[in-house]
Order: structure tokens, then C-alpha cells, then sequence
């Protein structure tokens, strides 16, 4: 062993320790947060535009109605996926805040558009099924 330092124990904190009194910790969805206005259904990457663009498809609370939100993405040679999300969440917060879409789905996708810029999106082949809307809350 290196260095002529004693040894420490080491201590848990009581904070990490696990107590009966404690309610169990609950996570609010979007359909549960009162300070949410838009419930999220899907949430992708649109390639088949000029520039690439994300895409929330989400049911809005006050009226009910289906909606779809797009968001073009400024991509340049040089971008990286955390920068273009830090430009985007101010001006698109109401659909990219961390209790609406998670973060790290967000800069995955903005990844995924970075990736394939400059490709040409294949042409689907055969039948594209397309998935009913779920019923509104």
C-alpha cells in the first residue's frame, strides 16, 4: 500500500439511511402535475423536412385536443447535442421542460438529427401501421 496516511472509517450518513417514517417518494407524470399543461404521447425526430426537426405529438389539458408541436433544430457542422438543447429550452420551455420529456431523451434525439444530417431518409417500405390516439382523460 502507497502513502503512510491511517486509514479512516468511513460513516453512512443518516440521511442515506432508510427510515420508517418516511412516505414513499412519488414522481408526478405529466397527467399529474397540475403545473403541466400539455400530456406528451410521442416524441421524435423528423428527418423528412428541409432541416431536421423535433416532434411532440401531446394531448393538451385545458381543451382535451391532439396536438403535434414541431421544433426546428438549427444544426450546424460543428454542433453538439447539449448546446442545441440549452438554445432550444428557453424558447420552447413549455414542451421541453425536464417534467414534461425527460433530458437526456431530448439531447438523445437532437443526437440522432446531428448523426444523420446531410442523409437522405429512406422511403418506407411496405404498410406503415398507424396507431390510434389513446382516448382523453
Amino acid at each position: 500500500r502507497r502513502g503512510t496516511r491511517p486509514r479512516r472509517k468511513k460513516k453512512m450518513a443518516a440521511v442515506l439511511q432508510q427510515t420508517q417514517d418516511a412516505p414513499a417518494a412519488k414522481v408526478l407524470q405529466p397527467a399529474d402535475n397540475p403545473d403541466v399543461d400539455v400530456v406528451p404521447l410521442r416524441f421524435g425526430v423528423k428527418y423528412a423536412s428541409e432541416a431536421p426537426m423535433l416532434a411532440l405529438e401531446y394531448r393538451d389539458k385545458a381543451s382535451g385536443e391532439l396536438r403535434l408541436e414541431e421544433i426546428p433544430l438549427a444544426i450546424k457542422d460543428d454542433s453538439k447535442a447539449l448546446e442545441v438543447y440549452a438554445a432550444l429550452k428557453e424558447s420552447h420551455a413549455r414542451f421541453l421542460a425536464p417534467y414534461v420529456v425527460s433530458v437526456a431523451q431530448v439531447v438523445r434525439l437532437i443526437q440522432l438529427a446531428i448523426d444523420n444530417r446531410g442523409k437522405v431518409p429512406a422511403k418506407p417500405s411496405g404498410d406503415v401501421p398507424i396507431r390510434a390516439p389513446p382516448d382523453a382523460p
